[in-house]
């Protein structure tokens, strides 16, 4: 078995990395971050110590989804000026020459 990232057991197991880390360092075992390698044997110590973690995977967790809100249209064209829109229809008339 290949060596695995803490992270990857703590997934497995369903617990937070931190928690494995705080184990590993009680165990004078050299490991910096979540990101660090183990070996199979303190992967099994580690299993052993926290259980196999089947028993919370088995469990469906159970999603609860918000209602989305349909996405505002940004409006269309450039910006207007702020007086076009309060010009009479006269105003807009062309001018005779």
């Amino acid at each position: 078995m290949p060596k695995l990232r803490v992270y990857e057991v703590a997934k497995e197991l369903n617990i937070n990395s931190k928690k494995i880390l705080e184990k590993l360092s009680e165990f004078n075992i050299d490991v910096k971050n979540h990101m660090s390698t183990i070996d199979e044997l303190d992967v099994k110590r580690i299993r052993s110590l926290f259980g196999n973690g089947l028993e919370k995977a088995e469990k469906p967790k159970q999603v609860i989804k918000a209602p989305t809100k349909p996405a505002e249209k940004p409006a269309a064209g450039l910006p207007r000026r702020q007086g076009a829109t309060e010009r009479s229809p006269a105003a807009l008339a062309p001018v005779s020459p």
